[in-house]
């Protein structure tokens, strides 16, 4: 049984008619960010709880995590149901800034560690 959350809200559980999807589709693949699209009546009791590249939303198929990731658009259609689109939360690093810097004499992982440090630090920065 599949269930959709934000930010530990529940959006979708088959077994509850108020918090049913019209659609959805989740797109996986190895080694890429993924993709989940989900359109929701405009009835829906928790879609407003949803926020643009901040809200964290996860799939489960029962206990387990098939996908993290955020919201990039909420389109509103001429009937007023909503289609999110959210991006997995690999592409999270697309947003990073790295100000130009040297490196000698490190380990891949050395540098790794160094860009994610400079990723945090400036996320939290904002």
């Amino acid at each position: 049984m599949y269930k959709i959350t934000c930010d530990n809200d529940v959006i979708y559980d088959p077994r509850l008619d108020e918090l049913s999807i019209l659609s959805g589709k989740l797109s996986l693949e190895l080694n890429k960010t993924g993709s989940l699209t989900f359109e929701v009546a405009p009835n829906h009791p928790t879609i407003n709880k949803i926020h643009r590249l901040t809200s964290v939303i996860r799939v489960y198929d029962d206990n387990t995590l098939l996908f993290t990731g955020r919201a990039l658009s909420n389109d509103m259609d001429f009937t007023g149901c909503q289609t999110i689109a959210c991006e997995g939360d690999m592409a999270y690093l697309l947003d990073s800034i790295q100000r130009p810097k040297d490196y000698h004499n490190l380990t891949p992982r050395t540098y790794l560690e160094d860009k994610l440090a400079q990723h945090n630090n400036f996320s939290l920065a904002k």
